[in-house]
């Protein structure tokens, strides 16, 4: 009986005992199977061969993307004097039309507050001609004493 404490180093088969084993494996399963599963783990051992470490990949990395950042345009443009001029015009401007803009809404909501309360009155006072001018001895009575009250 096999000792399950053995290090994994002395689980493996030794040269000879491997090639006795790949010969038993070609007999089992056939040759033509065998030899393509062979050519597939030939591939699978380059591919993952040829697979640098990230430290070695981030070289070329790199340049992929300086390339695409080449491409796509400089770093850094230059702007002129003018365009300098225009953009602190511009920008001066909305600063000074947003503040304009606050002081306008700020006023017209005092102006309309004003607005509200003379309509009120005038709406009172058209209700109050309206009903002082009606024959109707009960609506003089009602609009006297709410006259008096006002």
């Amino acid at each position: 009986m096999e000792n399950p404490a053995r290090s994994p180093q002395s689980q493996i088969p030794s040269a000879q005992r491997q090639d006795a084993l790949i010969e038993e494996l070609r007999a089992r399963i056939g040759a033509e199977f065998f030899n393509q599963q062979a050519a597939l783990l030939q591939r699978l051992n380059d591919t993952l061969s040829s697979i640098k470490p990230k430290a070695e990949a981030a070289d070329p990395q790199l340049a992929l993307l300086q390339s695409i950042r080449d491409r796509i345009g400089p770093e850094k443009e230059e702007t002129t004097k003018t365009q300098f001029v225009w953009n602190a015009i511009l920008q001066a401007l909305g600063v000074i039309i947003g503040i304009l803009f606050g002081v306008f809404s700020i006023l017209s909501y005092v102006v309309s507050e004003t607005a509200n309360g003379q309509s009120l009155a005038a709406n009172q006072l058209a209700l109050l001609a309206l009903c002082l001018s009606s024959p109707n001895s009960v609506s003089n009575f009602s609009v006297q004493g709410f006259a008096s009250s006002w």
